[in-house]
This record gives structure tokens, C-alpha cells and sequence, in this order.
């Protein structure tokens, strides 16, 4: 049985690809830009500036709340603040999502760096800014990389939230296309499969490109001393 490589150039234009890939790539790399950026920041408060730990937990909360019991308010506040169907809504939504669980990934890794670093940037002139982003997250880089390909994973391979914010033609992401190739009762399912397979294939070369920063950033902070 021989394969029908016609499926991906068919797949290619009925689903037109380039105008839903390149939303989804801007969707994915602005969330993770936006939770990288942001949870490194709150990671380093918690593990060098806060005394307590009350923030920490605040934020662990997150990860125990699903997605389904927040959505309707979710939907009413971005409808309220008009975001909803926009590009912006979709990125903060995935920014949102992912926030909680980037901090809970991030802190231990920071907790573990010596302070005698901080200590000797502190001696030669640096302020907390300069300690941040010239000594701290140069050595983060592994634990950044972990929680950069978590975000780029959920939100290249999220449906649900979509269909939710983005209903506009010009706005969907790819995944929605190739939910939408299926209708009740006929589906194509050579050509839904070659659509999943482009949808799929940019991640499964990211995640083994950098499949050895992540599992370090997954194992870094988990053992002290």
C-alpha cells in the first residue's frame, strides 16, 4: 500500500496553512516570551527577596484550579475589557494559564543558585536589576528552557481556549483548522491526518533540538546540598 503524499499538499490549501501556522507561531512565541520574562521575575522575588512563603502558595494554587471552573468569568472579564476575539486576548489567556505552573518550575531552580554570586555582584557595584538579568538568568538558562518549551507545547497544541476567545476566519490557529476539517456526519480523515501531521511536526523537532536543556531544567533544584 503505497502512501498518498497528495493528502499534505491538499491539506496544505484547503487548510491554508501559512495564514493559521504563522497565527499560531505568534500566539505561542509571544506567550512564551510574555511567561518566561514574567515568571523568571516572580521567581526571583520569591526565592531572594521574600521572607515568607505566602506568595509561593499563592501562585501553587493556580496549578490545583482546572481551567473549566474559571472560563465563564474568564470570558466575561475579556469580553468587558474588549479583548475577546482579538490576538491579545488569546496571548494573555495562554500567559494566564501557564503562569502559575512556570513559577512553581522556576523558583526551586532559583533557590538553588549560591548567593555568594549575588553576594559578589553586589561587592563589585550591581543593584538588583543588574543581579537579575547579568548573573541570575544567565545561569537559568536551563530551568528557562524548560518551562519556554512547556509553554510553547500548550499553547501550540491548545483547542480548547481557542474556541473559546478566536472565532474570526483570519485569527483561528491551526489546531482549530483541523478541528474544523471533521463535520458531523463525513471527514476526511487522510487529509485531517497530513493537517495534524504539519500542526505537529515544528514541535517534535523543537522538543528534540532542546530536549537536553529541558530535562536538566527539570532535575536542577530538586536535590540541595
Amino acid at each position: 500500500m503505497k502512501p498518498k503524499w497528495d493528502n499534505y499538499s491538499t491539506a496544505w490549501e484547503a487548510a491554508d496553512v501559512p495564514l493559521h501556522m504563522l497565527n499560531t507561531v505568534i500566539y505561542a512565541v509571544c506567550s512564551v516570551a510574555g511567561v518566561t520574562i514574567a515568571s523568571a521575575m516572580t521567581s526571583y522575588v520569591i526565592a531572594r527577596i521574600e521572607k515568607g512563603r505566602k506568595i509561593y502558595h499563592y501562585y501553587s494554587l493556580g496549578i490545583m484550579i482546572p481551567i473549566n471552573a474559571i472560563i465563564i468569568p474568564f470570558i466575561l472579564i475579556f469580553r468587558k475589557i474588549g479583548i475577546l476575539n482579538t490576538r491579545i486576548g488569546i496571548i494573555l489567556a495562554f500567559i494566564v494559564t501557564n503562569l502559575a505552573f512556570s513559577i512553581f518550575i522556576l523558583t526551586p531552580f532559583m533557590e538553588s543558585i549560591p548567593k555568594e554570586l549575588e553576594e559578589a555582584a553586589k561587592i563589585d557595584g550591581c543593584n538588583r536589576v543588574q543581579i537579575f538579568w547579568k548573573i541570575i538568568l544567565p545561569i537559568s538558562k536551563s530551568g528557562l528552557a524548560t518551562v519556554a518549551t512547556f509553554v510553547l507545547i500548550n499553547s501550540w497544541n491548545d483547542l480548547f481556549l481557542s474556541l473559546l476567545i478566536i472565532s474570526k476566519q483570519s485569527l483561528i490557529t491551526l489546531n482549530q483548522v483541523c478541528y474544523n476539517m471533521k463535520a458531523q456526519y463525513v471527514a476526511d480523515y487522510g487529509l485531517i491526518s497530513a493537517a495534524i501531521i504539519i500542526l505537529v511536526l515544528p514541535v517534535i523537532v523543537l522538543f528534540v533540538v532542546f530536549q537536553k536543556q529541558v530535562i536538566k531544567g527539570m532535575t536542577a533544584g530538586s536535590v540541595k546540598g
